[in-house]
């Protein structure tokens, strides 16, 4: 499984996303953002964050989708390139 995901993220680094994955990807998101209003908790649970938080720069609801949508396949792609070529952390576990 770990060599098959290598080499999936070996071939989005290479050759980025499609427009077809881009637009699939962007209408599956904000799609489940559009249905998160017709849910209460949803925009409860959302609220919530921001009182909890208290966030200076908090986005609201919506302005997380028009966010989303200004989002390009060149965008996307830029930031997929930055963040898979960044060097791997390493991180050692051991026992007590």
């Amino acid at each position: 499984l770990l060599k098959e995901l290598k080499i999936h993220i070996d071939y989005v680094r290479e050759n980025g996303l499609t427009q077809k994955e881009f637009d699939i990807a962007k209408n599956n998101y904000t799609s489940g953002l559009l249905l998160g209003l017709d849910n209460s908790m949803t925009l409860a649970e959302y609220n919530a964050y921001e009182l909890f938080y208290q966030y200076d720069g908090f986005v609201e609801y919506l302005d997380v989708l028009d966010i989303i949508k200004s989002f390009t396949l060149d965008d996307i792609n830029d930031f997929i390139k930055k963040i898979i070529s960044a060097q791997p952390i390493i991180t050692i576990v051991e026992p007590k």
